[in-house]
């Protein structure tokens, strides 16, 4: 959660400080555009070194902190299942 407020605070320009948004506030109605919602995307595929596959990314997936964690954490599952034993 503090790596995805981090990028929010680096990437978005909200209209509060990203460190007080609750976990399941909806970050549309706080600011965030749609181009920024690609920003933050970027930078955690970059910081995790993993690429979200097109079938999670949405505007749902980005909504709010809680939503964004998911996405990271169904892709990442994704990727423990489609990686060889």
């Amino acid at each position: 959660m503090r790596l995805v407020r981090g990028v929010l605070a680096e990437r978005a320009n909200l209209a509060v400080d990203a460190e007080r948004i609750p976990v399941d506030a909806d970050l549309f109605s706080s600011g965030l555009t749609s181009l920024d919602a690609v920003g933050v995307m970027l930078d955690l595929e970059a910081r995790l070194e993993l690429e979200l596959p097109d079938e999670l990314v949405s505007r749902d997936a980005f909504r709010s902190i809680e939503a964004i964690v998911g996405t990271v954490e169904r892709a990442r599952a994704l990727l423990r299942h489609q990686s060889p034993a």
